[in-house]
This record gives structure tokens, C-alpha cells and sequence, in this order.
């Protein structure tokens, strides 16, 4: 059995704009760039026999996945848990709050080491 591990293209840079409610998380599509990788992947991999896709839900995700199975005519299953990791709250704060954010979870963790 051979694994194929591949990260979506570029995407848009993560923005309020892109937060989506239903998923809680960012969820930006491939940029241009993105899209264009792609399909270079693609290229490169339609020789390979693929059984199945997996890929989280997250756009960006379905997108490369959709274009990569143009090329190699699988079967795509699309899991939640393939996300990365749930960040929380901390997708809707500013570059400017990851200061205090920071110091206050490094306060919190070195209070639970004395």
C-alpha cells in the first residue's frame, strides 16, 4: 500500500471574511495560485492508480482534491476530523491581540507548574 500525503494549494489569507459560522473555522478557497498547483499536482500524479481521496471539509481541501481526481478518477471521502487543529476563538482575533492571547495562556501554564 502506497500513502500519498498532499496539502491543499494556496489559499487566500485567513480573514473575518472567510470565517464561516456553520464549519466555526476560516475556510478560504485557493487563490489563482492555488488552483494552478493544483493542477500541476494533478499532471504529476495521473499515472497513479488511486483507490480514494480523503480530505477534510474545509474548501480549500475539496477544491485541490476535486481537481488532483480529474486527473486519477476516484473515489473522494470528505471527513471533518482530516481539519487541522480547531484554534477556536482565536480565528476571529486581530495579529495585534496574539500578545496578550499568548501571555495569558503562558501565565495560565506556569501557574499550573508551581
Amino acid at each position: 500500500m502506497e500513502i500519498y500525503l498532499i496539502r491543499h494549494g494556496e489559499s487566500m489569507q485567513s480573514s473575518l471574511e472567510y470565517f464561516c459560522e456553520e464549519k466555526q473555522t476560516m475556510n478560504p478557497p485557493l487563490t489563482s495560485k492555488g488552483v494552478e498547483q493544483a493542477h500541476k499536482l494533478a499532471d504529476r500524479l495521473k499515472d497513479v492508480e488511486f483507490d480514494k481521496i480523503y480530505t477534510s471539509d474545509l474548501e480549500r481541501a475539496v477544491q485541490t482534491a476535486n481537481i488532483i481526481n480529474n486527473s486519477v478518477h476516484a473515489n473522494i471521502d470528505i471527513y471533518k476530523q482530516f481539519r487541522a487543529i480547531d484554534m477556536g476563538e482565536i480565528h476571529k482575533k486581530s495579529w495585534d491581540d496574539f500578545a496578550e492571547i499568548y501571555s495569558k495562556r503562558s501565565d495560565t501554564r506556569n501557574a499550573g507548574e508551581r
